[in-house]
């Protein structure tokens, strides 16, 4: 299974402003910009750590994408945040 979608998508997330904002508001809107599959969806929208690596996804891109999203180091494997409404 590729997850290049998910380093892409992680990728802009740190260099194109605003774009953290908008996955926070409209996290569907932007996740369709990305060749996701429905599990690195699933994944990323209920920012599962441990779905992620087990796709594939880098621990190092998965830990980035927990901490834009607003979860706090230590809670990584632990927390309750989604990107659902």
């Amino acid at each position: 299974m590729s997850v290049v979608g998910v380093h892409r998508l992680v990728r802009d997330l740190e260099r194109r402003d605003g774009l953290v904002d908008r996955l926070l508001e409209q996290p569907a809107a932007v996740l369709e910009t990305y060749p996701l599959s429905d599990d690195e969806r699933e994944a990323v929208l209920n920012l599962d750590a441990a779905a992620l690596v087990d796709l594939g996804v880098n621990p190092l891109v998965m830990r980035t994408l927990l901490v834009l999203a607003g979860v706090a180091n230590p809670d990584i494997y632990s927390h309750t945040l989604s990107l659902r409404s």
